[in-house]
């Protein structure tokens, strides 16, 4: 039988870190002696670093906005986000996982938001998890309701409406109220290719390796015959292997060849981020590196699996492939057992494969 979450350690962790905190912050100890500086405007953007990618142009308009009415804007990111925050030039602060669940890296993280003097919060998350808003005495805090957590609405003073569908479309939606203009799903598409001076160079192959969740990476062995039709198709072309994270090493090693160049682990975000910009065209699972890839407008073929409402498919722009299971066009071999993503994602046969490939590199 299942623990009622009330009976969790966890939980009771939590709610008693966060009572104590509701304690200090009704006998305002909060509130110190430091000089205060000018007020301030906290975006909020605490999730992983491909929401932040979809949500860039977003920011960008936000902060082009408000920096008319606010000297200082901080971005407050995770360690998901924040060296991709850091290589686009935004002034952001990193929280940490200790802050959000440590009660002395807590009560000093609140401490360190108090003495920014906010005087607005924009919370971007699709999903907000952490409720340090109930902290802050500021008079607007703004975000997207939260479909997931709903007691989350309530610490805000105005909330934007969300879907469960395409990401892009609660961009929009946030925008259209905000600005209270209308906007189009390409008006909010990110352009993170304008942030660079020179030119796309469009030469390689560049493949994403691994995702957030073993359900998202496609089985090793179904990877390697894409791997060969490419190589088939267009020898000339050389692949690069990139990503990071123990499993995503194991997975690459196997791909690994003489026109296939392992760079798993190798490179930091920004040189990854060079090695997407350069390439022809870029392959992947739904990860980060796919959005970012989708920020830079590349021409791009991404697996995703048998999900009902996929919210990051970007195949409603030109240049993206996304890839499904189809029934009607199941390979021959059929992976049924795999530690690696779901019987459709496995199964989405070489010919489906084949054809994207064909229909991108040969696209000018």
């Amino acid at each position: 039988m299942k623990k009622p979450k009330f009976l969790k350690t966890s939980y009771l962790k939590q709610e008693i870190r966060e009572f104590l905190i509701k304690i200090l912050f009704l006998l305002n100890c909060f509130e110190g002696n430091y000089k205060k500086i000018e007020k301030s405007l906290l975006i909020s953007s605490t999730d992983g670093m491909g929401d932040a990618v979809v949500r860039q142009k977003l920011l960008d308009m936000i902060v082009e906005k408000e920096s008319k009415n606010y000297e200082n804007i901080f971005i407050l990111a995770s360690k998901n986000s924040y060296e991709f925050f850091k290589i686009f030039g935004y002034n952001v602060i990193l929280r940490s996982d200790n802050e959000r669940t440590k009660l002395i890296k807590r009560i000093k993280f609140i401490k360190k938001l108090t003495k920014l003097n906010i005087d607005k919060v924009i919370h971007l998350e699709f999903d907000i998890q952490d409720e340090f808003i109930r902290y802050l005495k500021c008079k607007e805090k703004i975000g997207f309701h939260n479909i997931y957590h709903y007691e989350t609405n309530k610490l805000l003073t105005r909330v934007i409406k969300m879907g469960d569908k395409y990401v892009l479309e609660d961009c929009v939606s946030f925008a259209n109220e905000y600005f209270e203009k209308s906007f189009k799903l390409e008006d909010l598409r990110p352009n993170l290719d304008k942030k660079f001076k020179d030119e796309n160079h469009n030469h390689n192959i560049v493949i994403g390796v691994g995702a957030n969740s073993r359900k998202k990476i496609i089985d090793i062995n179904r990877m390697k015959e894409y791997v060969n039709k490419i190589h088939e198709k267009y020898p000339e072309e050389d692949i690069i292997l990139i990503g990071k994270g123990k499993l995503e090493l194991e997975i690459s090693k196997q791909l690994e060849g003489d026109s296939t160049k392992n760079l798993v682990n190798k490179l930091t975000l920004q040189e990854s981020l060079n090695e997407i910009r350069k390439a022809k065209l870029y392959i992947g699972n739904d990860s980060g590196l796919y959005n970012l890839a989708f920020g830079l407008n590349k021409k791009i073929i991404c697996f995703f699996g048998g999900e009902k409402n996929p919210r990051f498919k970007h195949n409603k722009f030109k240049d993206i492939e996304v890839l499904n299971y189809d029934e009607n066009k199941k390979p021959k071999n059929i992976i049924s057992e795999s530690k690696y993503g779901t019987y459709e994602l496995n199964n989405i046969s070489v010919k489906i494969f084949e054809d994207s490939l064909i229909k991108l590199i040969e696209r000018s």
